[in-house]
């Protein structure tokens, strides 16, 4: 068991590219991860000694627990270019996933929750657990912890928390009855209870409850119809219930043109949050399914971004640029739901759409 003081890590090269605005980091993004692809689908299912995967300077990088020079010879043949690091690693992935879901079960069968926060750190090959400085030392962690080598305890100083704004008045959010403000994350329509399709907006869950009347610039715009807060979503849909509000919530949702959706890429890959108060925000993938407590409920199966965000990003889109010169035409990847200073958490879209029957406008 190891137990460490959370620090900020070294940004990698893509993450420093993607921060500063640099396009080729989504061009090296979508290269590695096709090149995974081609390796996932070569392999058919991954070999026991695969470890996991991770984009770091511009590079796909394979971690395998063998040297085997047969295996490595695989790697390269299967993602189909040599530009390629292949590393050895310690655990295999099934080895990090199986002590993953068992402590995910130990530690969060217990309230209060002893852990903030729970996933797989692929590039250190580790679980991480992360407790706040403040928690007492919880025994069912302990135990495990120390059966398991291969997880490490992290120590943190704040929880992390939703992103609404209070009080921000404008025309630029959109806001519940106490005021909260969220960014608009997509408009598109959903199937409702009774078969009918009703058109909307999407608006992370935290930022409003059904029935909730939410309002533009003061002015009403549409009524909360369904909404998941906890579990595998952050996530509310708003029926809109005036003829101009549909083009009106289009314009708060970035002033770009979302073509489509995907799932979220390797461990190292680079999006942009299009956040009201923050506006452009750049950063790239640190969990692909990550756990953890906001408000007291447990949230799993989502993605963790190393990214700033501020209240008022609440329900932010995720995006990722699609090409080289893909300019505002984006695919949407997330929708975000909190953090902390150094790190942001979305709902999966992909979960989204097949919860809600959403579709894209």
């Amino acid at each position: 068991m190891v137990r460490t003081e959370k620090t900020v890590r070294t940004e990698t090269a893509d993450g420093e590219r993607c921060r500063k605005g640099l396009p080729d980091a989504g061009a090296c993004s979508e290269r590695c991860n096709a090149a995974w692809r081609r390796l996932m689908r070569y392999w058919g299912t991954p070999p026991a000694y695969y470890a996991g995967a991770y984009i770091r300077d511009g590079r796909l990088c394979v971690l395998l627990t063998t040297e085997d020079a047969a295996a490595v010879e695989g790697v390269l043949a299967g993602a189909g270019t040599g530009d390629v690091a292949v590393r050895r690693a310690q655990y295999s992935r099934r080895q990090l996933c199986e002590v993953f879901w068992r402590l995910h079960a130990a530690v969060f069968a217990e309230k209060p929750y002893p852990v903030v926060g729970l996933g797989i750190d692929e590039a250190a090959n580790r679980v991480v657990a992360e407790v706040l400085c403040t928690a007492p030392e919880n025994e069912t962690l302990r135990r495990i912890a120390a059966a398991y080598p291969c997880v490490e305890i992290v120590c943190k100083d704040e929880a992390y928390r939703p992103a609404s704004r209070i009080g921000a008045g404008t025309a630029d959010w959109i806001c519940n009855p106490l005021g909260g403000a969220s960014t608009v994350a997509c408009c598109g329509s959903r199937a409702s209870r009774g078969g009918a399709a009703e058109s909307g907006l999407v608006i992370a869950g935290h930022g409003g409850c059904v029935g909730d009347v939410m309002r533009i610039g003061g002015e009403p715009v549409g009524t909360v119809t369904r909404r998941v807060y906890g579990g595998p979503l952050d996530a509310a849909f708003v029926r809109l219930d005036r003829p101009d509000a549909f083009e009106l919530s289009r314009a708060l949702s970035g002033g770009y043109t979302l073509s489509g959706w995907r799932e979220v890429g390797l461990v190292g890959t680079a999006y942009t949050l299009h956040g009201m108060s923050s506006g452009i925000a750049a950063g790239t993938v640190d969990s692909r399914c990550f756990s953890f407590v906001m408000d007291g409920k447990l949230f799993y199966n989502m993605i963790r971004m190393r990214i700033t965000a501020v209240c008022g990003d609440s329900g932010a889109p995720l995006t990722a640029q699609l090409g080289q010169h893909g300019g505002m035409n984006r695919e949407i990847v997330g929708i975000y739901s909190g953090g902390d200073a150094e790190y942001g958490n979305f709902s999966k879209f992909s979960v989204f759409r097949r919860t809600f029957g959403f579709t894209l406008a």
